[in-house]
């Protein structure tokens, strides 16, 4: 029997002792199915404060914040799995035996994307509309690790991940 990874599940690295490396797994399955996403050491990285200037579906477009200085280049940082709106976006899941599925809209205020709203609806076609809350908007301040991952292809170049509590709630 081949083993198989559960999403959450995590790993430690520690072929190197000095730069232990911790991984995430990002989709479930087994050895060659399943998707890891690194989440911190190997050296380097760190945490790292952001100001967000606008969403891009599966990551935040931000820019460095030192609480005093704005930084001047535009930095993605990747959305935890369960907020991602695009590519990497849940399109469905059973929740208490109930199958729900997701669509998700782009909120655009003044030719910005501020954020996204996701709908949800059940099997009878009920509806219920989802914000991310806390709010995580344009100007908010957040925290991110370093991060590496390949999938999905939006977050192939993403250095960051962020760090901070945040769920879709009913609005």
């Amino acid at each position: 029997m081949s083993a198989y990874y559960r999403q959450y599940s995590t790993y430690l690295d520690i072929s190197t002792p000095s730069a232990p490396v911790l991984w995430v797994c990002t989709t479930a399955g087994d050895k060659t199915s399943s998707v890891w996403a690194k989440v911190s050491g190997g050296g380097g990285g760190g945490t790292q404060q952001f100001k967000i200037v606008s969403d891009g579906g599966d990551y935040w477009i931000c820019k460095t914040w030192d609480g005093t200085t704005l930084g001047s280049t535009n930095i993605n940082v990747a959305k935890p799995y369960e907020l991602r709106c695009l590519t990497g976006a849940i399109a469905s899941e059973t929740i208490d035996g109930v199958l729900f599925t997701y669509t998700y809209t782009a909120i655009n205020v003044a030719g910005v994307i501020t954020e996204y709203q996701r709908t949800a609806t059940d099997p009878n076609g009920n509806i219920e509309i989802n914000n991310v809350t806390p709010p995580v908007i344009p100007g908010k301040i957040i925290v991110a690790n370093s991060f590496s991952t390949n999938a999905p292809s939006s977050l192939a170049s993403v250095v960051w991940i962020f760090q901070t509590a945040a769920a879709w709630a009913e609005i």
